[in-house]
């Protein structure tokens, strides 16, 4: 049975995990925490971040990254276009860190109906993940060699609209349950770069979409997020994975 921690903690100081003990990080900043009010918690403990005090958070949680992983280890991290952040934030952490970037995969968000929208702009269909590794050794590789996945555009829905879990959660937290990873993103990363019983850390844990996907395909994880709105809303997602999963 794998194991899930889901911990109230701060991305950018993880000193509760070991150094050189996860497998694979995914992680999904919430960059929607710029704009008080729409990503739960409480509003007014947040913070209107501008692009500059974005940036610092992000290297310094990229550090606390690097630390906790293995040297085998994989991280995958979307970036935000806006304000040109993306750019930004690559140069910083091979500037800041021993990290190395390797590769970038392009979510391409489809409308509704599951096609490609007309608007083509960058800042409103695609979202960008990036690949970083510690050792020279991993760069431009993929241990498992999963090839069904090479194609460096994937095309998605923006939402999990079709998840049962997903759509019970909304029922009772539908402004945070809105901005949850899309959970096919994390399923190929999962089963890209690791194999059972390893270690995944998604350190901007949410509603524990991460978490979830681990467990069910029989990985350990740990799941860390600032809110404990989030934490709790996490704990309620991997106990209904749990039953759905003992009824079947």
């Amino acid at each position: 049975m794998p194991e899930i921690e889901i911990i109230t903690g701060d991305a950018t100081n993880l000193f509760f995990i070991k150094k050189n003990s996860i497998d694979l990080v995914i992680a999904a900043p919430p960059f929607i925490n710029r704009h008080p009010g729409v990503y739960g918690g409480d509003p007014k403990k947040q913070i209107n971040f501008d692009s500059k005090k974005m940036l610092n958070l992000l290297i310094k949680s990229t550090k606390e990254m690097e630390r906790v992983l293995k040297p085998t280890g994989s991280i995958w991290i979307e970036i935000s276009p806006e304000d040109g952040l993306m750019y930004k934030y690559v140069a910083k952490v091979l500037e800041k860190t021993n990290l190395k970037h390797t590769d970038t995969i392009i979510h391409k968000v489809l409308d509704d109906e599951g096609m490609s929208k007309g608007d083509e702009s960058i800042y409103d269909n695609w979202f960008l993940w990036f690949h970083f590794v510690k050792s020279p050794e991993q760069a431009y590789s993929n241990p498992f060699k999963v090839k069904k996945f090479k194609d460096p555009v994937w095309e998605f829905n923006l939402s999990n609209k079709d998840d049962t879990i997903d759509k019970t959660l909304k029922l009772s937290y539908p402004e945070i349950v809105d901005y949850t990873v899309v959970k096919e993103i994390p399923e190929r990363f999962i089963e890209m770069y690791t194999k059972p019983n390893a270690l995944i850390l998604d350190p901007f844990g949410g509603s524990g979409m991460v978490a979830s996907i681990a467990y069910g395909l029989d990985r350990n994880s740990i799941s860390v997020d600032i809110s404990p709105k989030q934490a709790e809303i996490a704990k309620k997602r991997i106990d209904l994975m749990k039953v759905i999963n003992y009824n079947v």
